[in-house]
Parts: C-alpha cells; sequence; structure tokens
C-alpha cells in the first residue's frame, strides 16, 4: 500500500502526542501499524522496545488483526511478545493480575454471568435493597428477571464509569449506591472481576501505588487509543493516567462514528484532545479507499447535517468503480414485502463479480449483511425470508437465538429433561414430550437420520429418568450432555443439506455458550436446581441477557449472510449491506428517556464541560 501524504507525516510524526482524525475507510489500521513500526526500527536513541508500547482497541478482533499487521512489518524484531495490542480491560486485567498479587486468583464475570450472579445473590448484591425513582423495589421477578437486574448493573456500571454528582440525596439514588458497596463487598468475597471493576481498580491502584507507578513509567513509553471518541471517562482516566508518567499518546477516531454514547462514551473526549493535551499535532485521513463514490457521496451527505462535527471531508480515492443502482433507496407496503425483496436480491447478486482489493472475485452469502437498529425487533421478518428462500443466514449477537429451529429443538432437549411446566404471558407450557423432542430434531434438517437419531434420545431419556430419581451420580454437566448428544446423533457440518453446515453449527455453539455461562455461575447448585433453573432460563431470559451489538465472536465467519445491529457492525465491511425497517423516529431514533434516570435521577449527571 503506497501511502499518501498524509499518511506519511502521521507515520512518521516525531512529536510527544498526535491525534488522527480517520474518516471511515482511510487505512487508519495501516497506518498505526507502520507507525507503531516506526517507533520500533527508527536509528538513534529514541528507537522503542516492543516492551515499551501499549495500543489498545476497541475489539480484541482488531487487536489481531492490528498486531498481526505490525508483525508482519517488523519481524525481525526480538521481544514482540511483550508488546501490549488488546482491549482496555484485557490491559487493566493483566496489570491487576501480574503486578498486584491478591488479584491473581480472580475470575472475570462475563456480562450474562454476572447478571446470573447477582439474580443468584439479589439480597447480597444490592438488587433489592435498590429502588426505582417512586421508591418501587427491584427485584428479579419470577418469569422476567432480566428486566430489573440489568437495570440495576447498567446504573452500576455508570455510577463507576461516567461523571455523575455524588452528593445527591434523591431515595434512589442513596438506594442504588449504596447498593454498588454491597455488590463491590460481596463479589470481593468471591474472588470476581466484572469489567467495570477492572477499569476501576487499575486506575486506583496506579493512583496511589507509587512502586507500581515507577514499574510503568520505566516500562510504559508510548500509547496508542484507537476508536478515542467511543472512550468513556473512567477510561480516559487511565489514558490520561498513562500519559503522566512520562508515555507519548497517539489517539485515532472520528466523531462522526460515535455510536456507543448509551453506553457512557464521551464524543468531548476527541473534540477537546488539542485543548486538554500540550504538543499536539492532528492530522486527517480523508481518503475513502473501501467505498465507491456514490457511497461516500451518500455518507458525506447525511453526517454533514450533524452539529459541532470536527472540521473534515471525506474525499474519493478512486478504490471502487460506481455503477448506477450500487446505492438504492427504496420504499415497502409491509415488513413482509421488503424482506422478501432482500432475500430475492442477496440470492440474485451471489457470485456477481467484484473487486475486493486484492482482485476479483464472486460475491458469496457472508459477502452480504443485513443491518438493524434492533434484531429483536425487526429480525423474525428477515430471518424468515431468508428461510423461506432457502438462503444461510446468522443472526449475530445472542437475541433471537431461537429463531433457528436447531436451537429450538437444543432448547427442548433441556426442557424435555427437566420436564417442569414453563409459563408465558399466563399460558402454561407443558415439556415436550418423547415424540414432540423427535419431531423438533427432525424439523430442524440438520442431518442425522432415524437410526442415528434414536440411540442419542434414548440417552436423553436416560439423564432424565437418572434426575428425577435423585440418581446423582449418573448426572453429567450440561454441557457434557449436550455434546453427547449431538456425538450420539451423529450431526456432522458437512451431512446437513444446502450448504447450512456453517451456519447451523455457528448456532449450535452459541447455544453451547449459553449452557458455559449458566454452569459457571450454578455449577454448585444441586443437580435438580441446576436442570429446572437452566430450562426456565432459556424460556425467560437467554434471550433479553445477551444486549444486541455486545458480541465480539468475527474470528470465524460462515458462509452466511448476516443478521445484525449497526452497532455490531462497527470496525467491519461487506461488499452488500441492507439497512431495512428505516421509521421516523424509531430508525434513525428520536431522543428517548433513559431507563437508568429511574434509579439515578437525570439531574445528577453531570454536563461534561468543553475545555
Amino acid at each position: 500500500m503506497n501511502l499518501t501524504k498524509a499518511q506519511e507525516r502521521a507515520v512518521k510524526y516525531s512529536g510527544r502526542n498526535l491525534q488522527l482524525i480517520a474518516c471511515a475507510g482511510s487505512g487508519k489500521t495501516e497506518v498505526v501499524a507502520r507507525r507503531v513500526a516506526h517507533l520500533l526500527t527508527k536509528r538513534g536513541r529514541n528507537r522503542l522496545e516492543p516492551r515499551n508500547i501499549v495500543a489498545f482497541t476497541f475489539t480484541n478482533k482488531a487487536a489481531a488483526e492490528l498486531k498481526e499487521r505490525i508483525v508482519r512489518r517488523t519481524n525481525d524484531i526480538p521481544g514482540l511478545a511483550d508488546m501490549y495490542v488488546g482491549t482496555i480491560h484485557g490491559f487493566c486485567l493483566e496489570l491487576l493480575q501480574n503486578e498486584v498479587p491478591k488479584y491473581l486468583k480472580y475470575e472475570v464475570l462475563k456480562p450474562v454471568q454476572r447478571a446470573l450472579y447477582v439474580n443468584s445473590k439479589s439480597r447480597e448484591t444490592g438488587l433489592t435493597g435498590s429502588t426505582k425513582l417512586f421508591r418501587w423495589p427491584l427485584q428479579p421477578l419470577p418469569l422476567q428477571p432480566g428486566i430489573h437486574t440489568n437495570l440495576y448493573l447498567s446504573a452500576l456500571d455508570v455510577l463507576r464509569e461516567d461523571e455523575i454528582n455524588k452528593r445527591s440525596q434523591h431515595p434512589s439514588y442513596r438506594s442504588v449506591a449504596s447498593g454498588l458497596e454491597q455488590y463491590r463487598a460481596q463479589i470481593t468475597k468471591d474472588s470476581y472481576f466484572d469489567f467495570s471493576v477492572i477499569l476501576e481498580i487499575a486506575v486506583e491502584e496506579l493512583s496511589k501505588r507509587k512502586r507500581l507507578r515507577k514499574q510503568m513509567s520505566h516500562r510504559i513509553k508510548y500509547v496508542v487509543v484507537d476508536e478515542y471518541q467511543d472512550v468513556n471517562p473512567i477510561q480516559e482516566k487511565l489514558t490520561r493516567l498513562l500519559h503522566g508518567l512520562g508515555a507519548g499518546l497517539c489517539v485515532v477516531g472520528d466523531d462522526d462514528q460515535t455510536i456507543y454514547q448509551w453506553r457512557g462514551s464521551s464524543v468531548e473526549n476527541i473534540r477537546t484532545f488539542q485543548c486538554r493535551y500540550s504538543d499536539v499535532k492532528q492530522i486527517r485521513l480523508q481518503e475513502n479507499f473501501r467505498s465507491s463514490r456514490g457511497v461516500i457521496e451518500t455518507a458525506s451527505d447525511f453526517i454533514a447535517r450533524v452539529p459541532s462535527r470536527l472540521p473534515k471531508a471525506m474525499k474519493f480515492a478512486d478504490a471502487q468503480r460506481y455503477e448506477p443502482g450500487d446505492v438504492v433507496a427504496l420504499e415497502f407496503d409491509s415488513p413482509e414485502q421488503e424482506a422478501g425483496y432482500i432475500a430475492e436480491t442477496i440470492r440474485s447478486l451471489r457470485g456477481v463479480a467484484f473487486n475486493d482489493g486484492s482482485g476479483r472475485r464472486g460475491l458469496s452469502w457472508s459477502d452480504m449483511a443485513v443491518l438493524l437498529r434492533s434484531v429483536k425487533h425487526n429480525g423474525s421478518v428477515i430471518a424468515q425470508a431468508l428461510k423461506d428462500a432457502d438462503i444461510p443466514f446468522i443472526v449475530n449477537g445472542l437475541t433471537n437465538l431461537f429463531e433457528p429451529e436447531e436451537v429450538r429443538a437444543a432448547r427442548n432437549l433441556f426442557h424435555f429433561i427437566a420436564g417442569n411446566k414453563i409459563w408465558i404471558n399466563k399460558t402454561e407450557v407443558e415439556p415436550p414430550t418423547a415424540k414432540e423432542l423427535r419431531q423438533s430434531w427432525e424439523n430442524s434438517e440438520v442431518g442425522p437420520a432415524k437410526p442415528q437419531l434414536t440411540p442419542a434420545l434414548r440417552y436423553i431419556k436416560r439423564i432424565r429418568d437418572n434426575l428425577h430419581a435423585e440418581n446423582e451420580r449418573r448426572l453429567p454437566s450440561i454441557q457434557k450432555i449436550f455434546l453427547k448428544f449431538l456425538e450420539r446423533a451423529e450431526i456432522r457440518e458437512e451431512d446437513i443439506p444446502d450448504d447450512r453446515g456453517q451456519a447451523v453449527f455457528f448456532n449450535l455453539g452459541r447455544f453451547s455458550e449459553i449452557i458455559s455461562d449458566w454452569e459457571t455461575i450454578h455449577f454448585t447448585s444441586k443437580p435438580r436446581h441446576r436442570f429446572y433453573g437452566f430450562a426456565e432460563f432459556l424460556y425467560y431470559e437467554a434471550e433479553d441477557s445477551y444486549s444486541e451489538g455486545s458480541e465480539d465472536r468475527d474470528y470465524i465467519v460462515p458462509d452466511a449472510v448476516q443478521v445484525t445491529t449497526v452497532h455490531q457492525a462497527k470496525g467491519r465491511e461487506w461488499p452488500v449491506v441492507f439497512f431495512p425497517a428505516l421509521l421516523k423516529n424509531r430508525f434513525p431514533p428520536s431522543k428517548r428517556r433513559n431507563e437508568i434516570w429511574d434509579l439515578i435521577p437525570a439531574y445528577n449527571h453531570q454536563k461534561r464541560r468543553t475545555v
């Protein structure tokens, strides 16, 4: 890749602090990789060692890509394994477990595991002692426990990561602030971290421990922060702490691409960087090497309407040839008509030639994506249309997990074993009979013929009998049961018809992840409680427990159309993209009240000052 003049200046800049305003498709990853390589290979006493560099990325996938590019350009330099390239959370965890011995035994709770943990210890973690604005108590409701639990946990995160007026005397604020102290004490007692606590403790330890500060000062000489527009207050505090220890700083981002403010990120960080740090050089990377002229002009016209932007203009770099019809806006009379058009167009585009940057090839299923504001609310009609058209697809994120037939069949498996009745909208759902369980797996069309399915289902019936006979010694873990069933049913990727093998196993793998999350928290429960509780979790909580846009699982992508959210699509690219369900005040959304302020009154949320 030949660098532009702006990219060349960014790579070789010799000052202390650098701000790269990187428009979409401007090659920022390559520029950052070459800049790091330049710092590691330049001549003179200012050359850095790999251990001197810390690079923060927003996801693990982005970290893997950046590090691979750095290694490719510096493969003869020893010690590259000592360079940190990864998420801020990963850095903080490594810092605590390597430098503060008491945290070595701590385990990290993923978001869903944390919700399960709080539900299982609702009193000890402060949930049931907290109230809403009108003093309505929070509780893990029997049929919808995720509603209050997830709201409570979001409020705890805001208290720790955002800028809050802690002098409030409002009853709801006092209750949740008190709950935070209980929650902190309980997870410390059980030797757990959550993602917010990792940041909180790392900043605290780095602020107060002189010896640790001295170690970090000797080690860290340069810090890179990617996606700087999505950094929240506590992450910015960590960045400033490392900079205060003598490290140079390179922040990379674009205020036009801020889409995570609902998580607490502050776009003012990138807009005021030059005011808050000294000796800053600002360089704009404005050429788009990814998109055609039509896409760039459409995006530029849209984003120009946003007020208070940093000055910049995305430019066409002649990367893709534009043809009339590449950008289309259509209206439909119904969601079903719209979904049918999308499925028909996807099928017609498969195999069409395009330039992927390294040459021309035909479009595959995985080159196409459907991006939604919410998969939960708008994904079903899309999924049905793709299913009717025999198009393999996956739904990213674990919301709408039970859309595919094979995952519904897996849920039936454990409802059958548990044998407990499930209540949904005041309607009683009986556990499936053996015949209904068999039928659900046959309907899933995942390959097992009747002879193979029979011994697998016989094994599941034996597990159910042992559970109800309270024969605990004959009960393996839920995960082992699931894997043993798939093995005995001889369900194999290559045997699944209609090129659906990769997508089916992707979905079954996500179901396995749910099992893992459940058993991490409930591994000490009595078998009957563990199996009964898991069946109820699958019906009552699982879909709402996995927030949309939060999963970072892009290492292996099956050849299937991806149905995902706009938030999850950040940092990824497809040759063909559909944006359905564009409705006034819904997508894009109008401003709406944040439910977190039911616990933390909105006037407690300090307005950030522009410096």
